[in-house]
């Protein structure tokens, strides 16, 4: 409802260009809920949290959970300063920030990327299926002007919340990552049967990342 005041009129038309922005995820989390008919975390809980064994990654972290977390600092034109506020714990958060309020830990994230590694399959069970796989993967924004991070007016390729670093010949990424602002970078490399998560501290020195 918030997002509907403030994208009337359109700044481009659907199709002609792509922007990136948390905007996006916001509006595929409204999608969800409708066809759900359930909150989000309960949804994101109940078909991907709990059957990958994520027990320690939520939007609504528990007291113990918040007392360890690490700090995440950037420095903004010659400034240290904290970029990651941790929430208050046990709060009930109805509105999550879908693109840049989950808070888990690396071991939670491991288990999302072995799942991802295997095909959607974890342990046997087979959380999302393969064609669903194959479609994160796939480029979703064709030849169109992309906007956002990597400048106006340049080509690149994006899949479903994740970026297309080698592509196949069959369109498919052997290769993608989903860069996070403050320097989280997982990703999942097929050629070389290899995914992994780096948490890096990002430094921006006079506005610009370095």
């Amino acid at each position: 409802d918030q997002l509907a005041d403030i994208v009337d009129p359109l700044q481009v038309f659907p199709g002609e260009r792509a922007n990136y922005g948390s905007n996006s995820m916001a509006v595929a989390g409204a999608i969800i809920e409708q066809q759900a008919g359930e909150g989000f975390e309960a949804y994101l809980k109940r078909r991907l949290l709990d059957p990958l064994d994520m027990n320690n990654t939520s939007f609504n972290p528990t007291a113990a959970e918040v007392s360890r977390m690490g700090p995440v600092y950037i420095n903004l034109f010659g400034r240290w300063s904290p970029f990651v506020t941790p929430p208050n714990p046990d709060a009930t958060n109805l509105n999550p920030a879908l693109a840049a309020g989950l808070y888990g830990t690396i071991d939670d994230y491991a288990r999302f990327l072995l799942m991802f590694r295997n095909q959607g399959r974890y342990f046997g069970n087979q959380i999302l299926s393969e064609d669903s796989i194959e479609t994160i993967r796939t480029n979703q924004i064709g030849d169109i002007t992309f906007v956002g991070l990597v400048g106006a007016g340049t080509s690149t390729r994006y899949g479903l919340g994740c970026w297309l670093d080698q592509v196949q010949e069959n369109g498919v990424a052997s290769f993608v990552s989903s860069t996070g602002f403050a320097g989280t970078y997982p990703w999942y490399d097929e050629v070389n049967d290899l995914a992994g998560i780096f948490f890096i501290q990002v430094s921006l020195t006079g506005g610009t990342d370095t």
